[in-house]
């Protein structure tokens, strides 16, 4: 998800289709990665449907580390 996203800033059904996934489960990942600090979101108007949130990362590059 990281990654398409920082290729380049996606709403979240066009993100869910990327991923073949469902579109409230990533919404539910979005919001956790939110939480975290490494996704921003916002809200773009969708003319006659609404809004779309729009989703972007906060760093240009990610590094995972792990100890174990």
């Amino acid at each position: 998800m990281l990654r398409l996203v920082k290729e380049a800033s996606q709403h979240i059904s066009a993100l869910a289709r990327g991923l073949k996934r469902d579109v409230r489960a990533v919404s539910r990942d979005v919001s956790v990665l939110e939480k975290a600090g490494l996704l921003r979101t916002s809200y773009v108007p969708n003319p006659g449907h609404g809004r779309l949130k729009i989703v972007e990362p906060v760093a240009q590059e990610y590094m995972l580390v792990a100890n174990l």
